[in-house]
């Protein structure tokens, strides 16, 4: 569940990204833990987020 991530999809958006090659980095390392579920960046907020409060995660993601 990577977060924006400097590639050409979201090359247009005007918003904080983490770097591709972070994405990879964190991805490797996890992949050879077996872990299933891989929370990068932010995202890992959002998750802690949700796990207390699904509809506050929802509103920090889609405030509108």
């Amino acid at each position: 569940m990577p977060p924006l991530t400097e590639t050409p999809l979201a090359k247009g958006l005007d918003v904080p990204k983490i770097s591709a090659a972070e994405v990879a980095s964190i991805f490797m390392k996890s992949f050879e833990k077996d872990e299933l579920e891989i929370h990068v960046g932010d995202t890992e907020k959002i998750y802690q987020l949700f796990l207390k409060s699904p509809e506050d995660a929802l509103m920090a993601v889609n405030p509108g």
